[in-house]
């Protein structure tokens, strides 16, 4: 099998990036991978010492088949520093595992993202595989090692070139507001909706986000683990998009290594789809947070706007 490349984004949450590694380095698949890491200049003077501890321990990692260190010149910002490295690892191969240095995944993740990677990279009706399986009941009569969903998730990610080029389209705004029936992109969860509408007003700037609204509109989907081989340790509020949180974290990660079997065709399966959207649902909170962020209120003003034009 031609192993995927690694890439991983950095700035300056050291802890979090030795985690994050020293759990690579634990996959069976660790030693025959290339990993190539992105560490992003640092934006202000008082971080600088971070960074450079960040880039220190970069260069003392071992236990991989090579090891890569890009070191920004310049401030990128984590969103483009992130950007970057995803479609730079990516064009190595045309295919590529990537995580953020937040990232905890389970020993069997490589190989897990790697046979599917394989296992899927002729059809066009998968866009990415993820590690991230959220906390939902799968029911005992489902059998397979993965399912899917219209949503694309970049907590440990399967990429391909494909992937690349949908989650760099942006959204046409217009395009968007001309869709009359919106409730397609709820499928995959209620938070979708408002994450697209950022994105549309250029208040966002997510490849994955982007990918969720293409997945919706042409039925196509994302590979998961029926468990999680994944466990993101940055909603601790460290991270950029995400705030605090414990609603995604697992009690314990999938122990399966090896012997990943995957069915051609996958569709949704409605009890799952059932509980990903139950789980995905907005508090009244989290709504109201939205509102106030600008997106259901701009829709709101944007048809009063109509409403008077006409």
């Amino acid at each position: 099998m031609n192993l995927a490349p690694i890439g991983m984004s950095v700035y300056t949450r050291i802890e979090h990036f030795k985690l994050s590694i020293a759990a690579l380095q634990n996959n069976r698949l660790a030693s025959e991978s290339e990993l190539y890491i992105y560490s992003d200049a640092a934006s202000k003077k008082e971080d600088e010492t971070l960074v450079q501890q960040v880039r220190d321990f970069a260069h003392s990692i071992t236990g991989f088949k090579a090891i890569y260190v890009t070191e920004r010149e310049n401030n990128y910002g984590g969103v483009r520093n992130s950007w970057e490295a995803w479609k730079e690892v990516t064009k190595k191969k045309g295919f590529s595992v990537y995580l953020e240095d937040d990232i905890v995944t389970a020993p069997g993740f490589l190989t897990f993202i790697n046979k599917a990677l394989d296992f899927y990279k002729d059809d066009e009706n998968i866009v990415s595989i993820t590690g991230y399986c959220p906390p939902i009941n799968i029911p005992n009569e489902y059998g397979d090692d993965a399912f899917v969903l219209p949503r694309a998730s970049g907590w440990g990610m399967g990429s391909f070139d494909r992937t690349v080029e949908i989650g760099s389209k942006r959204i046409d705004q217009q395009a968007f507001e001309n869709i009359v029936d919106k409730k397609i992109f709820t499928v995959a969860g209620e938070d979708v909706l408002p994450m697209i509408e950022m994105e549309a007003n250029g208040k966002l700037n997510a490849g994955d986000v982007r990918c969720m609204y293409y997945q919706a509109l042409n039925n196509i989907y994302t590979i998961y683990p029926r468990r999680s081989l994944v466990q993101n340790i940055g909603i601790d509020g460290s991270g950029t998009h995400c705030g605090k949180s414990e609603k995604f974290n697992h009690k314990a990660l999938w122990d399966k290594t090896d012997g990943f079997v995957f069915a051609e065709g996958l569709l949704p399966d409605k009890s799952i789809m059932r509980a990903n959207w139950k789980f995905r649902r907005m508090s009244a909170r989290a709504k109201f947070v939205s509102a106030i962020n600008g997106t259901l209120l701009d829709t709101i003003l944007r048809t009063i706007k109509r409403l008077f034009v006409s």
